[in-house]
């Protein structure tokens, strides 16, 4: 059986930049990386070809979409950054018409809580 390559950026919480990544531990199932938060490639590309991750925003239809997880739903999803509605897959097809502007966090200068 061939491995899966999982692809990983991570914000340093130090530097308070996006980096990636050559090495992590695994606890009990969980990738994590002391002074980093992790952030994992959806297995998407946008319309340059960019690889989307979590936590990106792209354009889409003259609106910004946050890229997000659905936990109950299993799947990655896009959503209206502004009003927080408008949810939808995030398929193939449909990630090849945004274009990915930045990482949320480039935004923010980290996560807003």
């Amino acid at each position: 059986m061939k491995a899966k390559v999982l692809k990983i950026k991570a914000w340093d919480k130090t530097e308070r930049l996006m980096v990636r990544v050559s090495a992590l531990e695994c606890k009990k199932g969980v990738l994590m990386k002391k002074g980093y938060e992790i952030f994992l490639f959806t297995g998407t590309h946008d319309q340059n070809d960019n690889e989307i991750y979590d936590g990106d925003i792209l354009h889409y239809s003259n609106s910004r979409y946050a890229v997000v997880w659905n936990e109950a739903k299993n799947r990655w999803e896009k959503q209206n950054v502004k009003t927080k509605g408008d949810v939808s897959v995030l398929t193939p097809a449909l990630a090849k018409k945004t274009m990915r502007i930045c990482h949320s966090y480039e935004v923010n200068g980290g996560p807003t809580e």
